[in-house]
C-alpha cells in the first residue's frame, strides 16, 4: 500500500487491515485517530508523523523510524517493535499492551503517563527519557537502559530490575512494588521518597545512598549494604535485615517495627528517635551507635552488642536482653509498670 492510499483510508475513518506498508515514506504524515489491524510497517519512515490516538493492533513496526513522531494517547496491542527508532518521540498517555520491544531506541522520548502492560522489553534504550507518572506492570525488562531518565512517580509492579541500567536516573516518589533489585549496585543513588514495598533486595548495595523517607516495608534486605546511607524517616516495618550492614548510616526517625535484624551491624549508626518496637535484634551490633530517644519496647535484644552506644532516654520497655552487652544503660528508660500491666492483662471471666 502506498502513502496516498493509506492517508485516504485514515482520513475517511476506515480501518486499515492486513496491509503491507513496509519501507514506505510516511514522514510527517497525519495518521492520527486511525485504526491499524495486522498492518506491516517494517522499515517505514514515520519521522515526525502524527500518530496521536492511533490504534495499532497486531502490527509489525520492526526497523521503522519514528524519530520525534507524535504518539500521545496512541494504543499498541500485541504488536512487534524490533530495532524500531523512537528517539525523542512523544508517547504521553500512550498504552502499550502485550507487545514485544527488542532493541528499541526510546532515548529522550516522553512517556509521561504512559502505561505498559504485559510487555517484553529487551535491550531497549530509555536513556534520558521522561517517565513521569508512567506505569510498567507485569512486564519483562531485560538490559533496559534507564540511565539519566526521569522516574518521578513512575510505577513499576513486580518486575525484575537486576539488569536495568539506573545510573543517574532521577527518583522522586517512584513506586517499585515487589520489584527485584537483589545484588544491584545503587551506591550513592538518590532515592528519596521511593516506595520499595515487598521488594526483593537481598544483597543490594545502597552505601552512601539517599533513601530518606523511603518505604521498605516487608522488603527482603538480607545482607544488604546501607553503610553511610542517609535513611532519615525511612520505613523498614517487617523488612528482613538479617546480616545487613548499616555502619555509620543516618537512620534518624527510621521505623523498624517487627523487623528481623538478626546479626545486623549498625556500628556508629545514628538511630536517634528510631522505632524498633517488637524488632528482633538477636546478635546485632550497635557499637558506638546513637539510640537517643529511640523506641525499643518489646524488642528482642538477646546477644546484641551495645558497647559504647548512647541510650539517652531510649525506651527499653519489656525488652529481652539475655546476653546483651551494654557499656551504660543508666540513661535509658526501663519498664513502664502500668503499660506492662495493660499489655499482660487477661480477662478473669
Amino acid at each position: 500500500m502506498k502513502r496516498q492510499e493509506l492517508l485516504s483510508l485514515v482520513e475517511s475513518g476506515m480501518p486499515v487491515s492486513d496491509a503491507d506498508v513496509s519501507g514506505e515514506d510516511l514522514s510527517g504524515a497525519d495518521l492520527s485517530g486511525g485504526i491499524f489491524e495486522r498492518v506491516v510497517l517494517r522499515g517505514a519512515n514515520l519521522r515526525g508523523a502524527n500518530l496521536e490516538e492511533l490504534a495499532l493492533i497486531g502490527c509489525d513496526l520492526s526497523g521503522a523510524d519514528l524519530t520525534e513522531a507524535k504518539l500521545s494517547h496512541a494504543v499498541l496491542v500485541d504488536s512487534t517493535l524490533s530495532a524500531t527508532v523512537l528517539r525523542g518521540a512523544k508517547l504521553v498517555s500512550a498504552t502499550v499492551k502485550g507487545s514485544t520491544l527488542v532493541g528499541v531506541d526510546l532515548a529522550g522520548a516522553d512517556l509521561s503517563l504512559a502505561t505498559l502492560v504485559g510487555c517484553s522489553l529487551a535491550n531497549v534504550s530509555l536513556a534520558g527519557a521522561e517517565l513521569y507518572r508512567a506505569s510498567i506492570v507485569t512486564s519483562q525488562l531485560d538490559a533496559v537502559d534507564l540511565s539519566g531518565a526521569n522516574l518521578t512517580k513512575l510505577v513499576i509492579h513486580e518486575t525484575d530490575l537486576r539488569t536495568v541500567k539506573l545510573s543517574a536516573a532521577r527518583f522522586q516518589g517512584t513506586i517499585l512494588v515487589g520489584c527485584t533489585l537483589a545484588g544491584v549496585d545503587l551506591r550513592g543513588a538518590k532515592l528519596a521518597g521511593t516506595q520499595l514495598i515487598g521488594g526483593k533486595l537481598a544483597g543490594v548495595d545502597l552505601r552512601g545512598a539517599d533513601v530518606t523517607s523511603c518505604n521498605f516495608s516487608n522488603a527482603d534486605l538480607t545482607g544488604a549494604h546501607l553503610d553511610e546511607a542517609v535513611a532519615k524517616l525511612a520505613v523498614f516495618s517487617g523488612a528482613k535485615l538479617g546480616k545487613a550492614t548499616l555502619r555509620k548510616a543516618d537512620l534518624s526517625g527510621a521505623v523498624f517495627d517487627l523487623a528481623p535484624l538478626a546479626a545486623a551491624d549498625a556500628e556508629k549508626a545514628t538511630l536517634e528517635r528510631a522505632v524498633l518496637m517488637d524488632a528482633s535484634c538477636r546478635g546485632a551490633r550497635f557499637v558506638d551507635a546513637d539510640l537517643s530517644f529511640a523506641e525499643l519496647s518489646r524488642a528482642d535484644l538477646s546477644g546484641a552488642d551495645f558497647a559504647g552506644a548512647k541510650l539517652t532516654r531510649a525506651r527499653m520497655h519489656r525488652v529481652q536482653d539475655d546476653g546483651a552487652t551494654f557499656s551504660d544503660r543508666s540513661a535509658a528508660l526501663g519498664d513502664h509498670a502500668q503499660l506492662a500491666a495493660a499489655e499482660t492483662w487477661k480477662p478473669t471471666f
